[in-house]
């Protein structure tokens, strides 16, 4: 009963299946199945042919032998889950998985088969299983968590008593009536506190309950009422006002009551600080300030802790990186043009977008790899695929840019942005990340064409529309290609954004940044409180619209252009006429 006997009669059975013949397949996998039943991995092989030929019911079967055999059998466990999730028993599949989670390399497989099965369920009722997945993935620093929100959302609100506080909100929205309190004991959660703390929480009921809450705890703080609450919901509340930039309006009332809070504080209180970061950013309350820089109590500098150090790094210690960081940052070329400059501003005083989590991509690959396979005939002894310099041309906060530099380890990128705001944010993710070959410098598109550099690769995404002359701008990144080289270009699309238009607000580009945010602030509300029209009711569901920095760029920005496809098309002939060695159109 050798191992090689069985391994080798298994690889004649794979063969056969790979070939079609499935019948013959399936009964020598039986076979060596009956003539080694103790051995888990002869199950484990039975199962997978018998799934692969839809025998799902009997795989499963296959692989609880396996795991009767051995229970630390971790293949076995993770194919009778993706076998659970096929037949929609997603919660017995999360229980299986659970069950798995500390299996070392596999760890990011069982990782993803949670999400697939998370993604898929509908919670009618609650879910320990899928609450205690969800509490665990957004635990994980290695996931991208934005898209853990949609599920988490839907995981909550079968809560009944989340979903009824989330009613009482949205019934007493906007006039703040007297309601029960808004924030009891029994809603908190760590799934609640993950969700306001890794995600911007595009739900218009949860807003709306934040905006009223928080307002509750102001009155209650301000009259010396003792606030019976737990103190990681209020720091993850806050935290989910400092990521959407405080977006939800308040009255002028409530903020001249919660800058006497502010200023009489001659001590850090939680509870108290915790509430007035509801209302104005961390940096600006003093004692704040004062226990970050004398670390007086525990912040430590992890991306993943407490809700309160998670915030108090957010809201200081990050903002005090990008300060320092801003200084450094290298300029290549002037901002002359009055597009640009006003672009500029617009993003100094709201970078975007504002990202919460990243998640590496897998697997690396060499620029030469992913160009030789996906432009074999163009390629030309011009290009160094081996150690490529990409161009990132307007990287905003940096996060496509960061992706690009890790996916392409080989390659050096250089990302520039008009914001040095933007570029500080930017930075500091990109030294957290370790991300060792991509250098970031300020620069306006329109004046690079003076750069020696040429570049094998140059992705331009979200910019070219924000200019005067989006063709102007492309004639400048053309040139700056090596002959036959590769870019990418990311352009908006006017009939997909046509029904933003009616919502779109002018602002001037003379008012006051606080006037501009109040200008959105109010717009905002007006929006989340009257019967919405269709292009409203789309809005609503884009997360940009929650926040400041994001409904700026979505509804308010200084300057916007969408492009028809025979637009588009006259572009790009127009760029082949001026530079026929370079400007040929590929699908990337």
């Amino acid at each position: 009963m050798a191992k090689p006997n069985w391994d080798r009669l298994s690889r004649d059975a794979a063969t056969l299946l790979s070939c079609g013949q499935v019948e013959e397949a399936i009964k020598l996998f039986r076979s060596i199945a009956q003539a080694y039943a103790e051995v888990p991995d002869v199950h484990n092989n039975l199962a997978v042919a018998l799934k692969s030929v839809g025998l799902i019911e009997e795989a499963m079967t296959e692989y609880e032998v396996a795991l009767t055999l051995d229970s630390t059998f971790v293949a076995a466990r993770l194919n009778l889950a993706r076998a659970l999730r096929q037949l929609a028993q997603h919660d017995k599949a999360l229980q299986i998985l659970l069950q798995t989670s500390d299996a070392g390399a596999t760890l990011n497989d069982i990782y993803s088969e949670m999400e697939l099965n998370l993604f898929a369920m509908a919670f009618p009722l609650p879910s320990k299983c899928a609450h205690a997945a969800l509490t665990l993935l957004f635990n994980n620093p290695s996931r991208d968590l934005r898209p853990l929100f949609a599920p988490a959302a839907r995981l909550l609100f079968s809560d009944p008593s989340f979903s009824g506080i989330m009613k009482i909100a949205e019934n007493a929205y906007p006039n703040r009536e007297s309601c029960a309190f808004l924030a009891p004991l029994e809603i908190a959660s760590p799934l609640l506190n993950a969700i306001l703390l890794w995600t911007i929480v595009a739900i218009p009921d949860v807003e709306k309950w934040i905006t009223l809450v928080r307002v509750q705890l102001l009155e209650r703080l301000a009259a010396g009422v003792h606030i019976e609450t737990d103190q990681s919901l209020l720091w993850s509340i806050a935290a989910q006002c400092h990521a959407t930039q405080h977006a939800s309006a308040a009255t002028p009332g409530e903020l001249k009551k919660v800058d006497a809070v502010i200023a009489e504080m001659d001590q850090f209180n939680g509870t108290a600080v915790a509430i007035a970061a509801m209302f104005r950013p961390l940096q600006t309350i003093p004692v704040a300030v004062a226990v970050w820089d004398t670390k007086d109590i525990a912040c430590d500098n992890q991306s993943f802790g407490s809700p309160m150090s998670i915030l108090m790094r957010r809201g200081i210690g990050d903002r005090q990186v990008e300060r320092r960081l801003q200084a450094g940052i290298k300029t290549l070329t002037p901002i002359q043009d009055p597009t640009s400059s006003a672009v500029r501003g617009q993003y100094e005083e709201y970078p975007y977008p504002v990202w919460l989590s990243f998640v590496p991509p897998a697997p690396p690959t060499s620029f030469s790899h992913w160009a030789r396979q996906r432009f074999p005939s163009i390629l030309t002894d011009t290009l160094d695929l081996d150690h490529s310099r990409i161009l990132v041309a307007g990287c905003g906060t940096g996060r496509q840019a960061i992706h690009t530099a890790i996916r392409r380890p080989g390659s050096s990128v250089l990302a520039v942005d008009v914001s040095r705001a933007s570029l500080s944010f930017a930075i500091r993710r990109a030294e957290e990340l370790r991300v060792p070959n991509i250098e970031f410098s300020q620069a306006d598109i329109l004046e690079m064409g003076g750069l020696d550099e040429r570049f094998d690769l140059i992705e331009c995404s979200g910019v070219l529309h924000h200019m005067a002359d989006p063709l102007a701008g492309w004639r400048v990144l053309i040139g700056l290609l090596k002959p036959k080289a590769l870019m990418r270009i990311g352009l908006y699309s006017e009939m997909a954004r046509k029904s933003f238009k009616t919502l779109r607000n002018s602002i001037l580009s003379a008012a006051a940044p606080e006037q501009i945010a109040n200008q959105i602030r109010a717009h905002r509300r007006d929006i989340l409180t009257r019967p919405l029209s269709a292009s409203e009711s789309a809005v609503i569901r884009i997360e940009d619209f929650y926040s400041l920095s994001g409904c700026h760029d979505l509804l308010f920005h200084t300057h916007e252009l969408g492009f028809s496809l025979p637009a588009l098309a006259d572009m790009l002939a127009r760029l082949n006429r001026a530079y026929p060695l370079n400007a040929h159109t590929h699908n990337m």
